[in-house]
């Protein structure tokens, strides 16, 4: 598809990473670090925001979407360390390797 309609190549790629983050968080490998992460309780995991906040107000709404970017993967980055120890360092990057994706899409953020 990528050579016959060139024009559909972000697209396709974007169609491409939604289905990996999704296959990856469905998986054998994902699932069973949710479930251990959630029976934790920790403040990181329940503090954490998939998705950030919307206000009407433009100057309440970006104070809300900074602070999602600067939590992307929980206050200080704990997500990191709490699925690294909970799941294993491979998990994580494979999490992280997948949210990352899934932002360049939606475009939420802009990270170095």
């Amino acid at each position: 598809m990528k050579c016959a309609v060139p024009d559909l190549v972000q697209t396709i790629n974007d169609v491409n990473s939604i289905c990996e983050a999704s296959l990856f968080r469905h998986s054998s490998t994902f699932e069973p670090c949710h479930d251990k992460l959630n029976e934790r309780n920790s403040t990181c995991l329940n503090e954490w925001k998939l998705v950030h906040d919307v206000a009407e107000d433009p100057r309440v709404d970006g104070e809300l979407q900074k602070k999602f970017c600067d939590e992307f993967f929980g206050k200080d980055n704990c997500l990191e360390k709490e699925m690294s120890e909970v799941c294993g360092v491979e998990v994580w990057q494979g999490f992280k390797k997948n949210q990352l994706a899934l932002n360049k899409i939606a475009g939420y953020c802009t990270f170095d």
